[in-house]
């Protein structure tokens, strides 16, 4: 490569030698020397330009994967995150800050009357002691949650959560949850599922004998809480109901079945054969559903019925059964949320349940005998009755034995779905 000339470096006197045309022909090699310089600085700046921006592209492109990257791994961990917490959460808002005030007032509003003011239970059917501590330690949020949100379809257990048309929002289920927990005293624990493999046929025997006479052949319940409810067995795990078997509720009429009458095999078969009653649940939210106050009363030509009331409150099924075959005057309540109505109800029913009534009241007729029920038999139709007692309705009973008591004892009519559908003469 050329270097630059300076005319400086040129004696005058070897001017006046060089002719002018080789003169011209060493400006013209010093230009091209200088061009040529220019050229490969120019290519050489190109060429590092080029280089840095690929090195730089190729360290965003580095960057930008491991961002990518590590967004996805934050994204997927998120997800599971997202994933596991949502049924703990059971649809409640994140960032909420429990109301245990609240939460008191939400329970004796609409847990107390069963499982009591304090959690002790027993006081309708079988709803069982809620600050049992054996039950306390085992039982998660996202049980308790979930057992308020969808209740035990089939039993007196209603499904409270707005999703399944119930008056609670997801927030003040996390109320009552966090007010069930202030009674807890004991540390919480994973309990074990257990250690062999059982036998839903194995068990059979040992159930019958140490198992059925509380609990039902089948699992339904008969004092004791129905182990085959489908919600029930969908959110425990086997080491629930181990527990359950090992320790017992402490207070209650259910003990602990150790070895020698309940060995580690025999508990295994326990929890096999409760497992094998598990059925898929119904998570698809109800139909939207108003209280269907303008199909009262039933029969509005017949007479009106003579009740012989117990307690001047309490109406025998077979009366009110009678009182409709004989096509008589009347208005019947069911009082219970509308998913127990929607999922089945004395046939001719209307839906009204009681934390509804005062808002519903006026479209009813007062001087119509009206009879209100539940499955508890008397807590949520007790309070429905005296609602209308207090707005002024004169001619008010409760239905006795209850829902169930008038499907499964007397084997009178009921229906599903959301009319009423009078009654017919076939029992």
């Amino acid at each position: 490569m050329f270097k630059y000339m300076s005319m400086r470096t040129l004696p005058l006197s070897k001017l006046n030698i060089i002719s002018v045309s080789t003169f011209l022909v060493m400006l013209l090699v010093m230009l091209l020397n200088v061009a040529c310089d220019d050229q490969d600085r120019s290519n050489t700046n190109q060429e590092s330009s080029m280089a840095g921006e690929s090195d730089a592209s190729l360290a965003g492109m580095s960057i930008a994967g491991e961002a990518s990257a590590a967004e996805e791994i934050a994204g997927d961990m998120q997800m599971q995150a997202g994933e596991s917490s949502a049924g703990m959460n059971a649809g409640m808002e994140e960032s909420y800050q429990v109301d245990l005030v609240r939460g008191e007032a939400l329970y004796q509003q609409f847990c107390g009357f069963c499982h009591g003011d304090q959690g002790q239970g027993y006081l309708a059917d079988n709803a069982n002691a809620l600050n049992n501590q054996d039950f306390l330690v085992v039982a998660s949020d996202e049980f308790l949650a979930l057992s308020t949100i969808h209740g035990r379809p089939g039993t007196p257990m209603s499904p409270w959560g707005d999703e399944k048309g119930g008056p609670l929002s997801p927030n003040m289920v996390k109320d009552i949850v966090a007010f069930i927990r202030t009674w807890q005293v004991e540390p919480s624990i994973i309990p074990e599922a257990p250690s062999l493999e059982g036998s839903a046929q194995r068990g059979r025997p040992l159930y019958n004998a140490a198992c059925a006479s509380c609990h039902g052949q089948e699992g339904e319940g008969v004092s004791a809480v129905s182990l085959n409810n489908p919600w029930f067995l969908n959110t425990v795990d086997d080491g629930f109901i181990a527990h359950a078997i090992r320790v017992g509720r402490r207070g209650t009429a259910m003990g602990a079945y150790q070895a020698p009458i309940v060995t580690e095999q025999g508990l295994a078969d326990l929890v096999a054969l409760i497992r094998s009653w598990s059925r898929p649940v119904d998570t698809d939210p109800p139909p939207p559903f108003t209280p269907q106050v303008d199909q009262t009363p039933l029969n509005p030509n017949g007479d009106e019925p003579s009740f012989i009331l117990r307690e001047d409150r309490f109406v025998p099924a077979q009366q009110v059964y009678d009182a409709l075959q004989a096509e008589q005057k009347l208005t019947i309540i069911d009082a219970r949320p509308a998913a127990d109505y929607l999922d089945e109800h004395i046939q001719g029913a209307i839906s009204l349940p009681f934390y509804e009534v005062e808002n519903y009241a006026d479209l009813l007729d007062p001087n119509v005998f009206t009879i209100t029920y539940c499955g508890c038999p008397h807590a949520v139709s007790g309070q429905a009755a005296d609602a209308l007692i207090a707005l002024g309705f004169p001619k008010v009973a409760i239905l006795d034995e209850g829902f169930y008591e008038w499907r499964d004892t007397f084997g009178f009519p009921t229906v599903s779905g959301e009319q009423p559908q009078g009654p017919s003469n076939d029992k």
